[in-house]
Protein backbone atom coordinates (compact mmCIF):
# COMPACT_ATOMS: atom_id res chain seq x y z
CA UNK A 1 0.00 0.00 0.00
CA UNK A 2 1.41 3.41 -1.16
CA UNK A 3 0.99 6.16 1.62
CA UNK A 4 0.52 9.49 0.65
CA UNK A 5 2.18 12.36 2.00
CA UNK A 6 0.50 14.59 4.87
CA UNK A 7 0.69 18.06 4.19
CA UNK A 8 0.08 20.49 6.98
CA UNK A 9 -3.46 21.25 5.24
CA UNK A 10 -4.57 17.56 4.98
CA UNK A 11 -2.98 17.94 9.06
CA UNK A 12 -5.13 20.51 9.81
CA UNK A 13 -8.13 19.47 8.68
CA UNK A 14 -7.97 16.31 10.37
CA UNK A 15 -7.64 18.26 13.56
CA UNK A 16 -10.40 20.26 12.55
CA UNK A 17 -12.13 17.70 12.24
CA UNK A 18 -11.49 16.40 15.69
CA UNK A 19 -11.98 18.96 17.61
CA UNK A 20 -15.65 19.08 16.42
CA UNK A 21 -16.02 14.75 16.88
CA UNK A 22 -15.01 15.71 20.56
CA UNK A 23 -17.61 18.54 20.98
CA UNK A 24 -20.48 15.99 19.88
CA UNK A 25 -18.33 13.17 21.57
CA UNK A 26 -18.56 12.41 25.95
CA UNK A 27 -16.60 9.79 26.94
CA UNK A 28 -17.50 8.42 30.74
CA UNK A 29 -14.59 6.82 32.04
CA UNK A 30 -15.09 3.49 34.40
CA UNK A 31 -15.53 4.22 38.47
CA UNK A 32 -12.07 2.77 39.65
CA UNK A 33 -11.18 1.78 43.27
CA UNK A 34 -9.03 4.75 45.07
CA UNK A 35 -6.37 4.45 47.24
CA UNK A 36 -7.64 6.00 50.55
CA UNK A 37 -6.03 5.78 54.07
CA UNK A 38 -7.88 2.93 56.19
CA UNK A 39 -10.78 4.06 58.66
CA UNK A 40 -11.22 6.78 55.94
CA UNK A 41 -13.73 7.18 53.50
CA UNK A 42 -13.02 8.84 50.06
CA UNK A 43 -15.44 9.12 47.42
CA UNK A 44 -14.59 8.34 43.87
CA UNK A 45 -17.28 10.90 42.40
CA UNK A 46 -14.90 13.23 40.46
CA UNK A 47 -14.47 16.50 42.75
CA UNK A 48 -16.01 18.92 40.20
CA UNK A 49 -19.08 16.36 39.50
CA UNK A 50 -20.24 16.59 43.05
CA UNK A 51 -19.64 20.37 43.67
CA UNK A 52 -21.88 20.59 40.06
CA UNK A 53 -24.51 18.42 41.83
CA UNK A 54 -24.27 20.07 45.34
CA UNK A 55 -24.50 23.75 43.72
CA UNK A 56 -27.46 22.46 41.84
CA UNK A 57 -29.26 21.52 44.94
CA UNK A 58 -29.30 24.85 46.40
CA UNK A 59 -29.56 26.89 43.13
CA UNK A 60 -33.24 28.89 42.86
CA UNK A 61 -33.47 29.57 39.43
CA UNK A 62 -36.00 28.04 36.93
CA UNK A 63 -33.17 25.38 35.07
CA UNK A 64 -31.64 24.49 38.02
CA UNK A 65 -34.80 23.57 39.87
CA UNK A 66 -35.75 21.69 37.13
CA UNK A 67 -32.90 19.87 36.47
CA UNK A 68 -32.19 18.89 40.36
CA UNK A 69 -36.09 17.50 40.34
CA UNK A 70 -35.03 15.38 37.31
CA UNK A 71 -32.22 14.21 38.68
CA UNK A 72 -33.52 13.68 42.31
CA UNK A 73 -36.72 11.55 40.81
CA UNK A 74 -34.00 9.01 38.82
CA UNK A 75 -32.05 8.89 41.76
CA UNK A 76 -35.09 7.68 43.92
CA UNK A 77 -35.96 5.62 41.68
CA UNK A 78 -32.96 3.65 40.69
CA UNK A 79 -31.19 3.92 44.70
CA UNK A 80 -34.38 3.97 46.21
CA UNK A 81 -32.40 6.65 48.39
CA UNK A 82 -33.74 10.68 48.41
CA UNK A 83 -31.38 13.37 48.23
CA UNK A 84 -31.20 16.30 50.49
CA UNK A 85 -30.52 20.13 49.49
CA UNK A 86 -27.09 21.22 51.41
CA UNK A 87 -24.39 23.81 50.83
CA UNK A 88 -21.54 22.33 51.97
CA UNK A 89 -22.19 19.28 50.53
CA UNK A 90 -25.62 17.08 48.79
CA UNK A 91 -26.47 14.43 51.57
CA UNK A 92 -27.82 11.29 50.50
CA UNK A 93 -30.63 10.15 52.99
CA UNK A 94 -30.29 6.34 54.00
CA UNK A 95 -32.72 4.80 56.11
CA UNK A 96 -33.42 8.14 57.52
CA UNK A 97 -29.84 8.93 57.97
CA UNK A 98 -28.21 12.10 55.95
CA UNK A 99 -24.79 10.60 54.80
CA UNK A 100 -22.26 12.60 52.46
CA UNK A 101 -21.63 10.31 48.75
CA UNK A 102 -18.52 9.02 50.47
CA UNK A 103 -20.28 7.15 53.03
CA UNK A 104 -23.12 5.31 50.69
CA UNK A 105 -21.53 2.20 48.41
CA UNK A 106 -19.08 2.19 45.21
CA UNK A 107 -22.06 1.31 42.96
CA UNK A 108 -24.68 3.90 44.49
CA UNK A 109 -21.58 6.23 43.79
CA UNK A 110 -21.23 5.06 40.31
CA UNK A 111 -24.91 5.79 39.59
CA UNK A 112 -25.23 8.83 41.38
CA UNK A 113 -21.75 10.14 38.88
CA UNK A 114 -23.69 8.74 35.33
CA UNK A 115 -27.21 9.84 36.33
CA UNK A 116 -25.31 13.04 36.80
CA UNK A 117 -23.31 13.10 33.32
CA UNK A 118 -26.18 11.80 31.60
CA UNK A 119 -29.27 13.27 32.69
CA UNK A 120 -28.83 16.47 30.43
CA UNK A 121 -27.35 14.47 27.11
CA UNK A 122 -27.02 16.04 24.39
CA UNK A 123 -23.94 14.37 22.34
CA UNK A 124 -22.37 10.74 21.42
CA UNK A 125 -22.49 9.44 24.52
CA UNK A 126 -19.90 6.44 25.48
CA UNK A 127 -19.42 4.94 28.88
CA UNK A 128 -16.71 2.51 29.58
CA UNK A 129 -17.68 -0.51 32.16
CA UNK A 130 -20.57 0.96 33.74
CA UNK A 131 -21.13 -2.37 35.92
CA UNK A 132 -18.19 -1.45 37.44
CA UNK A 133 -19.60 -2.00 41.71
CA UNK A 134 -22.94 -2.51 41.16
CA UNK A 135 -24.88 -5.20 42.18
CA UNK A 136 -26.96 -7.38 39.27
CA UNK A 137 -30.13 -5.75 40.59
CA UNK A 138 -28.41 -2.27 40.41
CA UNK A 139 -26.87 -3.37 36.55
CA UNK A 140 -30.50 -3.88 35.28
CA UNK A 141 -32.00 -0.29 36.92
CA UNK A 142 -29.48 1.34 35.19
CA UNK A 143 -29.64 -0.54 31.66
CA UNK A 144 -33.14 0.40 31.59
CA UNK A 145 -32.20 4.27 32.39
CA UNK A 146 -29.36 3.98 29.79
CA UNK A 147 -32.21 2.36 27.58
CA UNK A 148 -34.68 5.18 27.67
CA UNK A 149 -31.44 7.97 27.17
CA UNK A 150 -30.85 6.06 24.18
CA UNK A 151 -34.60 7.15 22.90
CA UNK A 152 -33.14 11.22 22.80
CA UNK A 153 -29.14 10.64 22.19
CA UNK A 154 -26.98 7.48 20.77
CA UNK A 155 -25.73 5.43 23.50
CA UNK A 156 -22.88 3.73 23.41
CA UNK A 157 -21.32 0.85 26.51
CA UNK A 158 -18.16 -1.11 26.61
CA UNK A 159 -18.81 -3.71 28.68
CA UNK A 160 -18.08 -7.17 30.47
CA UNK A 161 -20.92 -7.58 32.19
CA UNK A 162 -23.84 -10.44 30.31
CA UNK A 163 -26.49 -8.68 32.03
CA UNK A 164 -25.66 -5.13 29.43
CA UNK A 165 -24.78 -7.73 26.58
CA UNK A 166 -28.02 -9.87 26.97
CA UNK A 167 -30.96 -7.42 26.59
CA UNK A 168 -30.00 -5.36 23.10
CA UNK A 169 -30.88 -6.71 19.84
CA UNK A 170 -27.50 -8.75 18.69
CA UNK A 171 -27.41 -6.12 15.53
CA UNK A 172 -26.30 -3.82 18.72
CA UNK A 173 -23.82 -5.64 20.03
CA UNK A 174 -20.15 -5.58 18.37
CA UNK A 175 -17.38 -8.05 20.02
CA UNK A 176 -14.13 -6.25 20.17
CA UNK A 177 -11.48 -8.90 21.01
CA UNK A 178 -7.71 -9.74 19.98
CA UNK A 179 -6.53 -12.10 17.35
CA UNK A 180 -3.76 -14.49 18.00
CA UNK A 181 -1.04 -12.10 17.24
CA UNK A 182 -2.49 -9.15 19.78
CA UNK A 183 -4.52 -7.10 17.19
CA UNK A 184 -7.85 -5.46 17.87
CA UNK A 185 -10.54 -7.06 15.66
CA UNK A 186 -14.44 -6.15 15.81
CA UNK A 187 -17.31 -8.63 15.32
CA UNK A 188 -20.52 -8.17 14.31
CA UNK A 189 -22.91 -10.15 16.46
CA UNK A 190 -25.44 -12.35 14.10
CA UNK A 191 -27.28 -15.75 14.85
CA UNK A 192 -24.67 -17.82 13.18
CA UNK A 193 -22.20 -16.62 16.08
CA UNK A 194 -24.36 -15.55 18.62
CA UNK A 195 -24.26 -18.58 20.41
CA UNK A 196 -20.44 -18.41 20.70
CA UNK A 197 -20.75 -15.10 22.43
CA UNK A 198 -23.20 -16.36 24.73
CA UNK A 199 -20.47 -19.32 25.75
CA UNK A 200 -17.97 -16.60 25.97
CA UNK A 201 -19.69 -13.82 28.60
CA UNK A 202 -21.51 -16.13 30.40
CA UNK A 203 -24.98 -14.79 29.50
CA UNK A 204 -27.56 -17.08 31.30
CA UNK A 205 -31.09 -18.26 30.10
CA UNK A 206 -34.02 -17.05 31.38
CA UNK A 207 -35.64 -19.33 34.79
CA UNK A 208 -36.12 -22.03 32.14
CA UNK A 209 -35.42 -25.32 33.83
CA UNK A 210 -37.63 -25.94 36.87
CA UNK A 211 -40.57 -25.48 34.91
CA UNK A 212 -42.95 -28.18 32.52
CA UNK A 213 -44.86 -25.23 30.93
CA UNK A 214 -42.88 -22.78 29.15
CA UNK A 215 -44.90 -19.23 27.81
CA UNK A 216 -42.80 -16.67 25.77
CA UNK A 217 -44.35 -12.92 26.64
CA UNK A 218 -43.35 -9.75 25.02
CA UNK A 219 -41.72 -7.83 27.90
CA UNK A 220 -41.11 -7.91 31.59
CA UNK A 221 -44.56 -6.35 32.67
CA UNK A 222 -45.88 -9.21 30.91
CA UNK A 223 -44.58 -11.36 33.01
CA UNK A 224 -45.60 -9.96 35.85
CA UNK A 225 -49.34 -9.49 34.60
CA UNK A 226 -49.30 -13.10 33.87
CA UNK A 227 -47.64 -14.66 36.83
CA UNK A 228 -50.52 -12.47 38.75
CA UNK A 229 -53.44 -14.09 36.88
CA UNK A 230 -51.64 -17.33 37.63
CA UNK A 231 -51.97 -17.51 40.96
CA UNK A 232 -56.12 -17.32 40.52
CA UNK A 233 -56.48 -18.99 37.57
CA UNK A 234 -54.16 -22.48 38.15
CA UNK A 235 -54.25 -24.66 40.81
CA UNK A 236 -51.31 -25.61 43.08
CA UNK A 237 -48.63 -27.68 41.38
CA UNK A 238 -49.47 -26.66 37.73
CA UNK A 239 -46.16 -26.30 36.83
CA UNK A 240 -46.23 -22.91 34.46
CA UNK A 241 -43.41 -20.41 34.00
CA UNK A 242 -43.65 -17.25 32.17
CA UNK A 243 -40.33 -16.25 30.26
CA UNK A 244 -39.71 -12.37 28.85
CA UNK A 245 -38.95 -12.67 25.14
CA UNK A 246 -36.85 -9.49 25.73
CA UNK A 247 -37.49 -8.56 22.03
CA UNK A 248 -36.53 -11.67 20.53
CA UNK A 249 -33.20 -10.81 18.96
CA UNK A 250 -31.48 -10.18 22.19
CA UNK A 251 -28.59 -12.53 23.36
CA UNK A 252 -31.32 -13.90 26.56
CA UNK A 253 -33.66 -15.18 24.03
CA UNK A 254 -30.86 -17.27 21.88
CA UNK A 255 -29.55 -18.46 25.07
CA UNK A 256 -33.37 -19.81 25.73
CA UNK A 257 -33.54 -21.41 22.80
CA UNK A 258 -30.41 -23.20 23.03
CA UNK A 259 -31.25 -24.73 26.29
CA UNK A 260 -34.91 -25.31 25.68
CA UNK A 261 -33.79 -27.32 22.25
CA UNK A 262 -31.35 -29.54 24.30
CA UNK A 263 -33.59 -30.64 27.63
CA UNK A 264 -34.79 -33.80 28.07
CA UNK A 265 -37.83 -34.58 28.25
CA UNK A 266 -38.61 -31.81 26.04
CA UNK A 267 -40.52 -28.97 28.02
CA UNK A 268 -44.03 -27.37 26.71
CA UNK A 269 -43.31 -23.99 24.67
CA UNK A 270 -46.40 -21.41 24.21
CA UNK A 271 -45.89 -17.72 23.02
CA UNK A 272 -48.65 -15.43 23.78
CA UNK A 273 -47.92 -12.05 21.70
CA UNK A 274 -49.46 -8.57 21.79
CA UNK A 275 -52.21 -8.20 19.29
CA UNK A 276 -49.78 -6.86 15.90
CA UNK A 277 -50.46 -9.27 13.81
CA UNK A 278 -48.26 -7.95 11.34
CA UNK A 279 -45.44 -7.30 13.48
CA UNK A 280 -45.07 -10.70 14.35
CA UNK A 281 -45.49 -12.47 11.37
CA UNK A 282 -41.14 -13.11 10.94
CA UNK A 283 -40.96 -13.75 14.71
CA UNK A 284 -43.96 -16.03 14.32
CA UNK A 285 -41.72 -18.16 11.31
CA UNK A 286 -38.67 -17.85 13.59
CA UNK A 287 -40.21 -19.67 16.37
CA UNK A 288 -41.82 -22.76 14.03
CA UNK A 289 -38.25 -23.13 13.03
CA UNK A 290 -35.95 -22.70 15.83
CA UNK A 291 -38.24 -23.92 18.43
CA UNK A 292 -40.51 -26.57 16.35
CA UNK A 293 -43.42 -25.01 18.12
CA UNK A 294 -46.48 -25.92 17.11
CA UNK A 295 -48.75 -23.61 15.01
CA UNK A 296 -51.88 -23.77 17.80
CA UNK A 297 -49.76 -22.68 20.92
CA UNK A 298 -48.90 -19.58 19.28
CA UNK A 299 -51.34 -17.15 20.74
CA UNK A 300 -52.39 -13.52 19.60
CA UNK A 301 -54.48 -11.37 21.88
CA UNK A 302 -57.10 -9.03 20.79
CA UNK A 303 -55.78 -6.47 22.85
CA UNK A 304 -52.75 -4.56 20.92
CA UNK A 305 -51.14 -3.85 25.18
CA UNK A 306 -51.69 -6.53 27.49
CA UNK A 307 -52.17 -3.67 29.85
CA UNK A 308 -55.90 -3.34 28.37
CA UNK A 309 -56.63 -6.41 30.58
CA UNK A 310 -55.71 -4.68 34.13
CA UNK A 311 -58.38 -1.74 33.43
CA UNK A 312 -60.84 -3.16 35.95
CA UNK A 313 -61.60 -0.28 38.75
CA UNK A 314 -62.61 -2.40 40.88
CA UNK A 315 -59.04 -4.29 41.04
CA UNK A 316 -56.83 -1.60 40.71
CA UNK A 317 -58.89 0.38 44.14
CA UNK A 318 -58.23 -3.69 45.68
CA UNK A 319 -54.76 -3.35 44.64
CA UNK A 320 -53.77 0.11 45.81
CA UNK A 321 -56.29 0.61 49.34
CA UNK A 322 -54.23 3.90 49.88
CA UNK A 323 -54.90 4.77 46.11
CA UNK A 324 -56.47 8.37 45.98
CA UNK A 325 -59.28 7.94 43.83
CA UNK A 326 -63.10 6.30 44.09
CA UNK A 327 -63.95 3.06 41.62
CA UNK A 328 -66.28 5.59 40.41
CA UNK A 329 -63.34 7.92 39.69
CA UNK A 330 -61.05 5.21 38.01
CA UNK A 331 -64.25 3.87 35.93
CA UNK A 332 -64.36 7.41 34.67
CA UNK A 333 -60.82 7.78 33.52
CA UNK A 334 -61.15 4.12 31.77
CA UNK A 335 -63.91 5.07 29.89
CA UNK A 336 -62.71 8.23 28.73
CA UNK A 337 -59.45 6.96 27.42
CA UNK A 338 -60.91 3.67 25.87
CA UNK A 339 -60.05 4.50 22.32
CA UNK A 340 -56.59 5.29 22.99
CA UNK A 341 -54.49 2.51 22.01
CA UNK A 342 -51.90 3.29 24.61
CA UNK A 343 -52.74 1.25 28.16
CA UNK A 344 -50.24 2.13 30.06
CA UNK A 345 -50.71 5.70 29.59
CA UNK A 346 -53.76 4.92 30.95
CA UNK A 347 -52.83 2.82 33.79
CA UNK A 348 -50.10 5.54 34.39
CA UNK A 349 -52.58 8.41 34.52
CA UNK A 350 -54.72 6.91 37.19
CA UNK A 351 -51.74 5.97 39.94
CA UNK A 352 -50.51 9.12 39.20
CA UNK A 353 -53.39 11.11 40.26
CA UNK A 354 -54.10 8.54 43.04
CA UNK A 355 -50.57 9.36 44.44
CA UNK A 356 -49.03 5.87 43.97
CA UNK A 357 -46.45 6.40 41.53
CA UNK A 358 -45.51 5.62 37.97
CA UNK A 359 -46.98 2.83 36.57
CA UNK A 360 -44.10 -0.06 36.12
CA UNK A 361 -43.62 -3.31 36.07
CA UNK A 362 -44.35 -3.73 39.96
CA UNK A 363 -47.47 -2.11 39.74
CA UNK A 364 -48.55 -4.47 36.71
CA UNK A 365 -48.05 -7.40 39.38
CA UNK A 366 -49.54 -6.11 42.18
CA UNK A 367 -52.81 -5.39 40.27
CA UNK A 368 -53.15 -8.25 38.22
CA UNK A 369 -52.71 -10.48 41.75
CA UNK A 370 -55.68 -8.58 42.84
CA UNK A 371 -58.26 -9.96 40.47
CA UNK A 372 -61.00 -12.17 41.10
CA UNK A 373 -60.99 -14.67 38.65
CA UNK A 374 -64.70 -13.44 37.33
CA UNK A 375 -62.79 -9.93 37.31
CA UNK A 376 -60.16 -11.41 34.93
CA UNK A 377 -60.87 -11.80 30.94
CA UNK A 378 -62.76 -14.53 29.38
CA UNK A 379 -60.12 -14.12 26.58
CA UNK A 380 -57.14 -14.51 29.56
CA UNK A 381 -59.37 -17.56 31.33
CA UNK A 382 -59.57 -19.27 28.14
CA UNK A 383 -55.32 -19.19 27.75
CA UNK A 384 -54.84 -20.73 30.92
CA UNK A 385 -57.74 -23.14 30.67
CA UNK A 386 -56.06 -24.39 27.44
Amino acid sequence: MELGVITPEILQRFITQLTKLRTVFKLIPAARDIKSTPGVRSSFLDPNLLQGITSTSIDLSSRAFTKWNEYRGYVKRMLEKELEPNPTQVRVIDSNVGLFPAYIGGGDQSVLGLIWETIEANSIICIEEPENHLHPKLQRLLLKYLQELSTKTQVMICTHSPIFASQPDISNVLLVSKDAEGATQIESIYEANVYRIIDELGIKAGDILDFDTIVFVEGKCDVKIFEGFKLTLLKDGENVGFVDAGGWTNMEYFANTKILRSLKPQRRVFVIFDGDTEKHRKIKERLLKELDIKDENIITLAETEVEAYLLVSSAIKRAFPSLGLSESEISKIIKEGENKKNKKEQLDLILRKGYVGLYDEEKAGVIAKSFLENEINSEIREIFKN
